[in-house]
């Protein structure tokens, strides 16, 4: 959908944090598993791991603390 031009005669003001302007809960935890992601598949790319490897560290979850 195009926006009007009754949109753009203001300007948007954002919180200075894109994922929690996009509606993620936890934008940190967010941000650090999307920078994990991308560093495997760098990984992946460069033949530093392999992809069954990338999936491996992907599916390990960290304990919480309680």
């Amino acid at each position: 959908m195009i926006p009007s031009d009754a949109e753009y005669e203001r300007p948007v003001r954002g919180s200075g944090c894109f994922l929690a302007d996009m509606g993620y809960e936890e934008p940190d935890a967010a941000r650090a598993r999307f920078l994990l992601e991308n560093d495997l598949a760098v990984a992946v790319e460069d033949g530093r791991i392999t992809v069954a490897e990338a999936a491996r560290l992907l599916a390990a979850t960290p304990a919480r603390e309680p």
